[in-house]
């Protein structure tokens, strides 16, 4: 079983604590080799690559060769080793120049939301897959981004805040490829910008409040703070804590 780490150099992730209703990002770079030979398979082209890969390369995945005769991307065609395979593209002569091959695979997630029998809370917020997905490689920075806010506003809903802990307002959330499960991450129900919500909020003492704090002397007043891996709410009546 490989892992994602085989496949990309994870970038960008979230942090600790994230805001579901603006972008949870993720970015990763794969890796390359270099091509060492080109030979004629049948009038298509057969790539050898100096050095296999960690993982199998697959029939139909797109590779990109940098730096040669065969600069482009191509579609696999055959397997024949774990250093050599052929692509849907005529073969146009030996190897000109030095190739780096790219392998740009689709990958595919599981995502989940809620805390795994034994962890805490697992009653109130109960593991669930809420979605799996596939990442596509930008065809322009070789790269994989891919955003689950998307995902994580689906197991919000809007209802009136309790005092305390607020299981409506986080849920911890985690992808899962190839059956590997990887870092665990908190979600809260917020809209504030993900470049500063984890930095400043997330236990603090701030309020989840991008605006200054106001208490109203006349009514109900609730700020809610991130707390631990919970986000709990202190209710105030004309001004007084209750």
């Amino acid at each position: 079983m490989a892992s994602l780490n085989d496949y990309i150099d994870v970038q960008v992730e979230p942090a600790e604590w994230s805001a579901a209703h603006t972008p949870i990002i993720f970015n990763g770079v794969p890796y390359g080799t270099s091509v060492s030979a080109v030979t004629d398979n049948s009038g298509f082209a057969e790539i050898e690559v100096n050095i296999a890969l960690p993982i199998a390369y697959q029939v139909g995945q797109l590779v990109h060769i940098v730096g040669s005769n065969y600069e482009g991307f191509h579609i696999i065609k055959s397997i024949t080793s774990t250093t050599e395979f052929t692509v849907e593209t005529a073969y146009g002569g030996a190897l000109s120049g030095t190739g780096l091959i790219i392998y740009l695979p689709v990958l595919q997630f599981d995502l989940y939301s809620g805390y795994i029998t034994g962890e805490t809370y697992d009653v109130e917020l109960p593991y669930t897959k809420i979605a799996t997905f596939k990442v596509e490689p930008n065809t322009k920075t070789l790269d994989y981004t891919w955003n689950v806010s998307g995902y994580l506003q689906s197991i919000f809903t809007i209802v009136p805040p309790t005092s305390g802990i607020d299981f409506n307002m986080f849920n911890r959330f985690r992808l899962v490829f190839d059956n590997e499960e990887l870092e665990t991450y908190q979600v809260a129900n917020a809209s504030i910008d993900n470049a500063e919500f984890d930095t400043i909020y997330a236990n603090t003492g701030q309020p989840l409040n991008q605006y200054d704090t106001i208490i109203f002397n006349c009514g109900y007043t609730v700020q809610s703070f991130i707390i631990g891996d919970t986000i709990q709410n202190k209710v105030y009546l004309d001004g007084n804590e209750l």
